[in-house]
């Protein structure tokens, strides 16, 4: 496990903790990788750094980080059933980092799921990076950067994340109290996914999910038109981040056949 808490991605972490300790870490920050792979555990991990320099009680400052209840953190992404990161969440946003700090140096602003804000959303970032406040450090997190601004990526300093390996995940998983078989088995099921990892270790029903995910693929290899429409339309309505995970567990279960193949 590398350092500020993360499970792999050290060269990130190095190079963040080299800019913050010198002085000359970037005001705009974005966070690029495929789903789970720890762009929002990195982004935590540096809102914390940032907002414990200096505290009274560094401790307490990277303990309200974790629970994303510091009073100069601003964490915004998609609400409860939203496809969208919509303007009125970024409006308020913008306002927020128009506010001194209200017990360090800095306010720390980040936009999970920046690549589906919409048209509207996205020249309100592009303004505020091309306006940026000295005390503000602004970190975007996106899967990747075609559905941005080419002008927002230009703008900010940008970390392509990829899969860590099999071994650094799974004496990452078995630093953190895993036993080392559940480990192992996770960590075969994560595709190089810290993110998606530590999430089963939580909730260990995702495991059961999985498995009914590939059972329905199964069975919609031999379903007529009908039914496949209608699995589609049950799975829209669970909600984007069901059909977020549903469509990347088949796309992992085919790399796979065709690895074997």
């Amino acid at each position: 496990m590398s350092e500020w808490n993360m499970i792999g991605h050290g060269w990130a972490v190095r190079r963040l903790k080299r800019e913050l300790d010198s002085g000359q870490l970037a005001q705009s920050h974005l966070f690029v990788g495929p789903p789970y792979v720890g762009k929002a555990a990195l982004a935590k991990a540096l809102a914390r750094e940032i907002l414990s320099l200096n505290a009274v009680d560094p401790l307490r400052a990277q303990r309200l980080v974790d629970q994303l209840k510091h009073p100069d953190l601003s964490w915004i992404g998609l609400g409860e059933g939203e496809s969208s990161v919509h303007i009125v969440a970024i409006r308020t946003l913008i306002h927020t980092l128009t506010l001194a700090p209200v017990e360090g140096r800095y306010r720390v602003a980040v936009i999970d799921d920046a690549h589906l804000a919409t048209d509207e959303s996205q020249n309100a970032i592009l303004k505020t990076l091309e306006e940026p406040n000295p005390s503000t450090v602004l970190i975007l997190i996106a899967w990747n950067t075609d559905a941005l601004l080419p002008t927002i990526v230009s703008r900010c300093q940008v970390l392509y994340l990829r899969p860590v390996s099999t071994q650094v995940l799974q004496e990452g998983l078995v630093q953190r109290g895993v036993d080392p078989s559940q480990a192992d088995l996770i960590t075969r099921l994560a595709y190089g996914r810290p993110g998606w990892a530590l999430r089963v270790v939580a909730e260990p029903e995702l495991l059961e999910r999985r498995t009914q995910r590939l059972v329905d693929l199964e069975a919609l290899l031999s379903a007529n038109k009908t039914q496949r429409l209608r699995y589609s339309e049950a799975l829209a309505r669970s909600g984007s981040e069901m059909v977020q995970e549903t469509l990347q567990q088949w796309l992992l279960y085919w790399l796979d056949v065709v690895r074997i193949a």
